[in-house]
């Protein structure tokens, strides 16, 4: 009895270790992914790609920007950015500061920073921001945007010294 005992409880051990592995291994491969999206993600904004920007979204995308009503649906999505792409040259970068992964849903925090300067002239903006972003694991993988809010830390955009 206490041999088997003993192996029922080695047997949940030994599982529980394995099971943590590849949850630090899934996290890091989440990480490494949330990584290369916030990239995609500036370079789009610099290169004005709004349909490769759009492909990293969900149909039933919601941005939550500072001052402003949700922005509901991949539709409302791309009207709001090409009025942005528009009015504005993009040079921000983003950098997440903390993953964690649900299942298919991923969470990441980051900060934004940079400067958009405006295609009618004028100085550059300093921008200086914070996003929370909510993807969803698609079947092949790869992750998308379901919900995004983002807002300045501090004060809204100052001119860039």
């Amino acid at each position: 009895m206490k041999l088997l005992l003993a192996f029922v409880v080695g047997s949940a051990v030994l599982c529980s270790v394995g099971n943590a592995s590849e949850r630090a291994e899934g996290a890091s491969a989440d990480r490494e992914a949330v990584r290369q999206l916030v990239a995609e993600f500036d370079r789009c904004a610099r290169e004005k790609d709004l349909e490769g920007f759009l492909s990293y979204s969900l149909d039933d995308v919601v941005a939550l920007g500072p001052g402003e009503a949700a922005v509901v649906g991949k539709a409302a999505v791309r009207a709001w950015y090409q009025n942005f792409y528009a009015a504005f040259d993009i040079a921000m970068v983003h950098r997440p500061v903390e993953t964690d992964s649900f299942g298919d849903l991923v969470i990441t925090r980051g900060d934004a920073t940079g400067t958009i300067r405006p295609v009618a002239g004028g100085e550059a903006l300093q921008v200086d921001n914070k996003y929370l972003f909510a993807l969803k694991r698609q079947p092949n993988g790869s992750l998308k945007v379901w919900r995004a809010m983002f807002n300045a830390n501090g004060q809204t955009p100052q001119a860039a010294k």
